[in-house]
């Protein structure tokens, strides 16, 4: 049997998941250009810069755009969207490090699953490590 060349994407917002399924290539903005993501790549954490996302789901030769299907699902102007992708909190590799010793990350991911219980589109609490990779955070830390 032949190999996928696919793999499982889910695109979280701050309160809901705007895309679920297949994808062929994930393309994120990183600090020294970009970084493309396909089938078969080893799980990872990196740091992401400030921009645009884009994917091509599967069976698609056209590419979606993250700020684009999220101001579709919202009913925003995707300009006004754009701008919003300025609006998060980077952190440094020292405030993760600090955050995974005293629970402030765990906090953050605990909050944000709440956001999703509380909107529908999670039924119910699940633990943390069911999802997060706290390991492979402090595996990317520690090279």
């Amino acid at each position: 049997m032949a190999a996928s060349n696919t793999f499982y994407l889910k695109i979280i917002s701050a309160n809901r998941v705007f895309y679920s399924g297949r994808c062929r290539s994930l393309i994120v903005p990183e600090y020294d250009g970009q970084k493309e993501i396909l089938a078969h790549h080893e799980d990872m954490v990196i740091a992401i810069d400030d921009g645009e996302m884009r994917f091509q789901p599967e069976g698609s030769e056209n590419w979606e755009y993250a700020v684009g299907l999220y101001a579709k699902q919202c009913a925003k102007d995707v300009d006004a969207c754009m701008v919003e992708t300025n609006d998060a909190t980077w952190f440094s590799a020292d405030d993760i490090r600090t955050g995974l010793e005293d629970g402030t990350i765990s906090d953050y991911y605990q909050r944000q699953q709440q956001m999703f219980i509380d909107s529908g589109d999670v039924e119910e609490e699940v633990p943390l490590e069911n999802y997060v990779m706290f390991d492979l955070m402090k595996e990317a830390l520690a090279e």
